[in-house]
């Protein structure tokens, strides 16, 4: 079976800043959901950049999210709810170095409400993905214990950001969760 390419497309800011993608949702309307960063090299500055487009692609709305400093997503899941929860990390808020970033946006891109998780090291959210119970594991990377070392994380959630429980694990090396 060939497969072929239904549509192929660009969306270049018109900031001239740098852009990238990290992730894509198909959308119960035929459009996507797309994510990634938008980075502007003179204030060294990087924000969570997300595109909703219709089935062809096509650019509904834009919008950017964070602060002065470096916010990346890496990852993003529908709610049972109906909004969308973006995670990654973020250097502008939080407690630490980076820390994990969750924002949680509605369908038109408007936030909601966004929480860090974190301690003094460097935190970062890899992936979100829901638990039986209609809750929510992020996992991912944390040096923030009494260690320089990287562990991976697995961070528990409720639909609403509260935390539930955070396990680090890992050894003497670099450790990260995927999924």
């Amino acid at each position: 079976m060939k497969s072929q390419v239904t549509f192929q497309k660009n969306y270049p800011s018109i900031n001239l800043y740098d852009q990238s993608g990290t992730d894509v949702l198909p959308m119960n309307d035929g459009g996507y959901l797309i994510c990634g960063t938008t980075t502007n090299e003179i204030l060294n500055d990087m924000d969570i950049y997300v595109v909703k487009t219709d089935n062809m692609g096509v650019p509904i709305w834009t919008k950017s999210y964070g602060g002065n400093k470096v916010e990346y997503a890496n990852s993003m899941l529908e709610t049972s709810d109906g909004n969308y929860f973006i995670v990654g990390y973020s250097q502008s808020y939080g407690g630490g170095d980076y820390d994990i970033y969750l924002i949680k946006i509605k369908p038109n891109g408007d936030t909601l409400w966004t929480k860090t998780y974190g301690d003094w090291g460097n935190d970062q959210g890899n992936e979100i993905i829901p638990t039986a119970d209609g809750n929510y594991i992020i996992i991912g990377t944390s040096n923030g214990l009494a260690t320089s070392n990287y562990d991976a994380l697995m961070l528990k959630i409720d639909i609403d950001g509260n935390e539930k429980w955070k396990k680090n694990y890992g050894g003497n090396a670099y450790e990260s969760g995927q999924s």
